[in-house]
């Protein structure tokens, strides 16, 4: 009987390594295209681990072995560094694949500079001519570190020193040449260079319920969970409305809203369900709120509106920011949106005091990329490149805004320094835009689906509104903002776990002096805008997964 378990274990075992050097489906395909490119050119470059270059398009013997090599799946677009076991017969057809590692993974960003040396891979990317980073990695696909310019830079060369375990960097900055060595392994530089600094990968957190769905998403894909969602949405209105009916609940709150101190600075918005109106529904309000340094131009103001007769357990929260008084800073989260040129977000609202004492709030910004890769930059540094004909918040370096359609009213300029991009325009030129069909994916492409969602406009004056409601179609919610003077719109996120908008206030303690964390920074407070809104405050105050604007108060 032993014996007998013992041959079973040792032909699970043959077997489990006969399957490993057999390629798999992926590995057949990946042959397939990779001499179906070669054919045309389009592998650019071939190297073996050691850094040997070879030329693969006049062998004059064949190979087996791990090499490291660029390629375009055509001219038009940017090279992807790959590594991979090739084996290739004299003629230089590649006869098996095993082990495919992309080591790029920068699907709108270049990487024609790039060295190979003992197992290590270094490549700079850039955009346009523009470099925006380089990175370091194994030839498996372990150990990668990322280090980002600031500004960008030009003219760059790579290379491994043969002596010691370094890399050269040589670019060009302001006309001026530099050179600087780094450590792949400690993430270091050999100098103080401002303008390069290592890029530690951060983990973010997120609730869950988001983290099953990008689960199921992943295995069931992006259209079932989306049907699937909206069927439960339109479980969860049909639940508010009858919680509405039997106890005045809006999506789950039975509390009183009060009016708080009106201001005189905003003109109020008439209600339109005008036989049962809330209290302080359409009444401006800067209670409950930072204040500014001007008593007639207010901060922030709040107010409450319930755009659809319908259902009236509809409630938007309506936010008026001055958005000449303020900064609105974009932050990239740790994975969302997937970036398509290596540089990603922190996901949190920089822990320096400067930052953590003029935060005033922050908000959900839009779509992951799986529901389209709208452009977001940062500060000069692109996850993603900008989309023709979508709507885009942009920001610029004198601290102003602008919202619309880029390509349109949104130009690439060199005062332009961040922008975030999602779908068509929810509002144009004072108009809702009835011709957009996507605002959330269901199973009748034509049918809305009242969820929670966010938006964010700006008036005929400049100002900023920002938008937050439950039961709400993309329709409803651009009425409530249309009625509070809104000229110009993007729909934000929706889906009651991603929305959010949160205040903040800096802790002190008796003496007037700021409270400090243990690890040095500041701490501040943070609440809802509303407490109808999901999870515990602070979620931006920590790294979180997905982007976010937080907004604060401008320097004088």
């Amino acid at each position: 009987m032993f014996l007998a378990v013992v041959a079973l274990l040792a032909l699970i075992v043959i077997f489990i390594g006969v399957k490993s050097l057999l390629p798999t489906a992926q590995e057949k395909e990946f042959c397939v295209k990779l001499n179906e490119l070669a054919e045309k050119r389009l592998i650019k470059s071939v190297y073996d681990e050691a850094g040997e270059k070879i030329d693969f398009y006049s062998l004059d013997k064949g190979f087996s072995k791990r090499v490291v090599f660029s390629l375009s799946e055509d001219e038009s677009k940017p090279a992807e560094i790959y590594s991979a076991k090739l084996k290739v017969n004299r003629a230089g057809v590649i006869r098996k694949v095993k082990g495919i590692v992309n080591l790029s993974k920068t699907p709108d960003a270049e990487e024609g500079v790039y060295d190979v040396q003992n197992g290590w891979v270094a490549f700079a990317t850039s955009m346009g001519a523009n470099f925006q980073s380089v990175t370091t990695v194994r030839t498996s696909g372990s150990y990668k570190k990322l280090f980002v310019f600031k500004p960008s830079v030009k003219k760059l060369q790579l290379a491994w020193e043969p002596k010691g375990f370094k890399l050269a960097i040589n670019y060009t900055l302001k006309d001026l040449k530099k050179e600087i060595f780094i450590d792949p392994i400690k993430g270091s530089t050999s100098a103080a260079a401002e303008e390069l600094k290592y890029s530690p990968e951060v983990k973010g957190e997120e609730s869950w319920i988001a983290t099953c769905v990008n689960f199921g998403r992943g295995i069931l894909g992006a259209e079932f969970v989306g049907n699937t969602e909206a069927v439960f949405f339109s479980i969860k209105d049909w639940f508010d409305s009858l919680s509405y009916s039997l106890g005045r609940f809006f999506s789950g709150n039975k509390k009183d809203f009060k009016e708080g101190a009106g201001t005189s600075a905003l003109k109020n918005i008439e209600p339109v369900i005008k036989n049962d109106v809330l209290k302080g529904e359409g009444i401006w309000t800067t209670e409950g709120l930072p204040l500014g340094d001007e008593k007639n131009h207010p901060l922030l103001a709040r107010t409450i509106y319930r755009p659809d007769p319908e259902r009236p357990y509809a409630l938007v929260d309506l936010l008026y920011i001055d958005a000449d008084q303020v900064e609105f800073l974009p932050v990239g989260g740790t994975i969302h949106p997937i970036s398509t040129t290596g540089i990603k977000g922190k996901g949190i609202i920089p822990p320096d005091d400067d930052a953590r004492v003029r935060a005033l709030l922050a908000f959900s910004g839009g779509f992951q990329a799986v529901h389209g890769s709208y452009g977001m930059m940062i500060d000069g540094d692109v996850l993603l490149p900008a989309i023709k004909d979508i709507e885009t918040l942009a920001m610029y370096a004198d601290g102003s805004i602008n919202i619309g359609v880029w390509g349109d009213d949104i130009k690439e300029t060199t005062s332009l320094v961040s922008y975030r991009q999602n779908l068509k325009p929810l509002i144009r030129r004072g108009l809702f835009n009835d011709k957009n069909r996507y605002w959330g994916l269901s199973a009748d492409k034509n049918k809305s689906i009242y969820v929670w969602r966010t938006g964010f406009g700006i008036t005929k004056n400049k100002k900023a509104v920002f938008a937050i409601g439950n039961s709400v179609s993309a329709y409803t919610l651009a009425k409530a903002m249309l009625a509070a003077g809104v000229e110009e719109a993007m729909h934000l996120d929706m889906n009651l776990i991603n929305v959010a908008c949160e205040v903040y206030t800096p802790e002190k303690d008796e003496k007037g002096a700021y409270k400090r964390a243990k690890t040095g920074e500041i701490l501040i407070k943070a609440s809802h805008l509303n407490d109808r809104l999901y999870g515990v405050p602070g979620r931006y105050i920590k790294p979180h997964t997905r982007d976010f604007i937080y907004v604060s108060k401008r320097k004088k």
